[in-house]
């Protein structure tokens, strides 16, 4: 699970996104739809930008059916990791059925989390900070399972570099 956190550089942050999907020749695809060669030359990019220093955060877990759950653990210990002082966040969750908006919010307020909106985004309407949050999870998966040797070589130096941080 992958977790994109940001602050008021978002629109910048969007931007740099678009212009890398361009670039990178992966476009608007969701990770498991592109060549490994325009999956490696985006991750390359985000991970060569300083935009996107500490603002990528993971977690793993396995043998487990909790989704849910999970993705709200992750998500409140990446904002408790990325804003130590508890501003209110607007959180955006991909695939978060509109029945679960409420539950999400009042899950992370009983971890400390103050929101200011929380947000169920669907595919169609997923911004370029969505689909990195998708290949943030294809990516790691893929580094981590060996599949790829330069995927694996590219997140071992974007976490030394501290773009990437498991939480």
């Amino acid at each position: 699970m992958s977790i994109i956190v940001t602050d008021e550089r978002r629109d910048e942050l969007v931007a740099e996104l678009e212009e890398i999907e361009r670039r990178s020749g992966k476009g608007k695809a969701k990770w498991m739809k592109v060549r490994a060669a325009q999956r490696l030359a985006y991750m390359s990019a985000v991970c060569a930008s300083p935009l996107f220093r500490g603002s990528l955060y993971y977690s793993l877990f396995a043998g487990t059916k909790s989704y849910m759950a999970l993705t709200v653990l992750s998500t409140a210990k990446a904002i408790l990791t990325a804003y130590p002082e508890h501003p209110p966040v607007a959180v955006y969750v991909d695939g978060l059925p509109k029945s679960r908006i409420r539950w999400f919010g009042v899950e992370l307020r009983h971890l400390s989390i103050r929101t200011s909106k929380v947000v169920g985004v669907r595919k169609e309407e997923a911004d370029a900070l969505i689909r990195l949050a998708d290949a943030c999870c294809g990516f790691v998966r893929a580094a981590l399972s060996g599949q790829n040797p330069e995927l694996r070589s590219l997140f071992e130096k974007a976490k030394r570099e501290a773009y990437f941080r498991e939480v």
